[in-house]
């Protein structure tokens, strides 16, 4: 999100075609992230996280083989939304509905600023870290890596995360 317009720049989009881009991006997330909203207690936290990094990782793969075989069009813009549509609808918003219900009522407030805090390092790390990755290992390359990341997250999300779906906040022991 910090750096589609340099992502766009870099596959050679113009700069008034990577603005709008961009703006669009932020619209897709805002979109998904409501739609996320009335389809996290319907569907549940879990399966909502297992979808949307499924849908992350393999718009990341296409996205890296797109770029890899040059292959032009809007190719690239569609696997970059499905991938904001994904991280919108699961974990840009499931994160902070599981912060407030995994821990015990006693430990909540402390549980959860741990928590975010430990979120918004990573975040920033990332922001920090993008540019040197993408012109250590190139734009392909970068995708891959996070597509590894999205990959390993669906198994930490399939093996280690519980679901709180129907379960009160005092049961939460």
């Amino acid at each position: 999100m910090y750096y589609a317009p340099v992502i766009f720049d870099t596959l050679g989009f113009s700069t008034d075609s990577s603005l709008f881009q961009t703006v669009l991006i932020g619209c897709i997330n805002f979109l998904f992230t409501i739609i996320s909203m009335f389809l996290i207690d319907k569907i549940g936290r879990k399966p909502l996280l297992l979808i949307g990094s499924s849908f992350m990782a393999i718009s990341l793969g296409i996205l890296a083989v797109i770029i890899n075989k040059n292959i032009e069009g809007y190719w690239i813009l569609t696997c970059i939304l499905v991938y904001i549509a994904s991280f919108a609808i699961s974990l840009g918003t499931v994160t902070w509905v599981l912060i407030s219900e995994t821990f015990p009522n006693k430990y909540r407030g402390l549980g959860m600023s741990i928590s975010t805090m430990f979120l918004w390092v990573a975040c920033f790390a990332v922001a920090l870290l993008f540019p040197v990755i993408l012109s250590s290992m190139g734009t392909a390359n970068t995708f891959l890596l996070f597509m590894a990341i999205c990959i390993a997250a669906f198994f930490f999300y399939l093996f280690c995360v519980k679901e709180t779906k129907n379960i009160k906040l005092e049961d939460i022991q």
